[in-house]
């Protein structure tokens, strides 16, 4: 019985040298996947899919792991981590795992979504994190509460919320006065019209200026 046992613990050993060859051993390796767990796993990490098309990471071409159960990846083409977002439907959640590729690493850590199978992935904000706290979407709420210490980001966050209100009033009033004048019977109708299709101009015009606004305000604020 002790030597099946002893056999047993040297079978053991020797699988999980196989599997984990360089999860005690980290020097110089700068290839690894930390999972939900926190057990650091270095070796060979690649993108595949299975037969679902769901993205999964090879490890040491001997094991699939899920996204669900990883937290950080850093490879050849660079450091990711597993976002995991909560869609809801009614009453029902359902978790969808987003994976982001970090593209700046600085006072804010920002995150772009990531597709291993596409080649024209872009550089845009669309995720970031402060002192690598828990990630969050870049918008108007989530920045106006982690760059308050930052009066410059500050101002930038508030023209952004000014012609971003001023441009849904535009458009509102804009379509209103444009359909008022077209269904309208009195001889400055066509004025009216013409006026409404001209607010309604202005409101594109605002919805661009305020477009940049939330990048710019994150920039200041990793200056």
């Amino acid at each position: 019985m002790i030597k099946k046992i002893f056999y047993f613990a040297i079978l053991a050993a020797v699988c999980h040298g196989i599997l984990y060859p360089q999860e005690l051993n980290k020097t110089g390796n700068s290839n690894y996947i930390e999972l939900k767990n926190r057990k650091i796993l270095y070796g060979d990490i690649k993108f595949r899919q299975d037969r679902l098309d769901n993205t999964v990471i090879s490890y040491n071409d001997t094991l699939q792991i899920s996204l669900y159960d990883i937290n950080n990846i850093n490879n050849e083409r660079g450091y990711f981590t597993v976002y995991q977002k909560v869609n809801q439907s009614g009453s029902d959640y359902k978790i969808e795992n987003t994976l982001l590729r970090r593209i700046r690493n600085s006072r804010l850590q920002l995150y772009s979504i990531y597709n291993p199978f596409k080649t024209d992935n872009s550089n845009s904000y669309d995720y970031f994190s402060k002192n690598d706290s828990t990630i969050q979407e870049v918008n108007y709420q989530s920045l106006t509460k982690s760059l308050d210490d930052n009066q410059a980001s500050m101002n930038i966050l508030y023209q952004y919320n000014f012609f971003n209100k001023l441009a849904f009033k535009l458009l509102f009033v804009g379509l209103s006065t444009a359909v008022y004048g077209m269904l309208s019977t009195r001889t400055e109708a066509k004025y009216i019209q013409y006026f409404g299709i001209t607010l309604s101009v202005g409101s594109v015009v605002s919805y661009f200026i305020k477009k940049n606004k939330l990048n710019n305000a994150i920039d200041i604020y990793n200056k």
